[in-house]
């Protein structure tokens, strides 16, 4: 009955809600940047993205055989490794490694629900790209472990693919040269990579335009409400007048 009602108030102001329409679109086309809202700046179609994928192995490495010191623990130390990639001191020496000034940098991470990542999906690294955008962030790196091995997936954003591909190079580098560091003779773990740095450019206007849409259709509704409320205050205000006019 409510909903009826609702109905009925927009339709007796048919070119209110028109008027709205036409702002919302606006309102979502400025978001989505295909009209500027005063700054002829505009934000890149495309940005870079990079994965990598090491290994955290024992110096004498689990490829050859899994009866070695350290073995047993070489999986939950992988966590402890991405969770200290994604710390102040190892942002800052990423940061310092990739020539990038202090708090040029976000790191992301780990994610420990994250599923083994098969061979050709260098497109996951996308989603770096997309945490990167939503936080209005140039550089970020998200950093995810397998729960079944000691793999650490590295996902790097950056304006473009060679900047991307160099960020997720200087973090593989500071990762290694902590391990080096604190490893010492005959223990500790070492990073492997498995493999070169994938790395490609992406549109993001896909999901410039999905943030567009989303903020045309909530222009929208808080436009139509708006419509409903001043109309109940309006019938309101005449019902009360209507009341306290003198009779003749």
């Amino acid at each position: 009955m409510e909903l009826l009602n609702v109905l009925r108030v927009l339709m007796h102001h048919r070119i209110a809600v028109a008027l709205g329409a036409v702002a919302a679109v606006a309102v979502g086309a400025v978001a989505s940047g295909a009209l500027s809202a005063g700054s002829p700046e505009r934000s890149p179609a495309a940005r870079g993205e990079a994965l990598i994928r090491v290994l955290i192995d024992t110096p004498q490495s689990l490829m050859a055989t899994t009866v070695v010191k350290g073995a047993q623990t070489v999986h939950p130390r992988s966590f402890l490794l991405a969770n200290l990639l994604a710390g102040d001191q190892l942002t800052a020496a990423v940061e310092r490694e990739a020539g990038l000034r202090p708090g040029d940098l976000v790191i992301l991470g780990p994610a420990t629900t994250e599923p083994p990542v098969t061979p050709g999906l260098p497109e996951r690294a996308a989603e770096a790209a997309t945490v990167a955008a939503l936080i209005e962030q140039e550089h970020a790196l998200t950093v995810a472990i397998d729960p079944s091995v000691p793999i650490m997936s590295i996902r790097a954003a950056a304006p473009d693919a060679a900047s991307a591909r160099e960020l997720a190079g200087a973090a593989v580098a500071a990762l290694q040269a902590t391990t080096a560091e604190t490893g010492g003779k005959g223990g500790g773990v070492e990073v492997e990579p498995l493999g070169s740095v994938l790395s490609r450019s992406v549109a993001t206007q896909t999901a410039r335009n999905f943030i567009g849409g989303v903020a045309a259709v909530i222009a929208f509704i808080f436009w139509c409400a708006a419509i409903v409320v001043l109309g109940g205050l309006t019938r309101l205000w005449r019902r009360l007048g209507a009341q306290t006019a003198p009779s003749t």
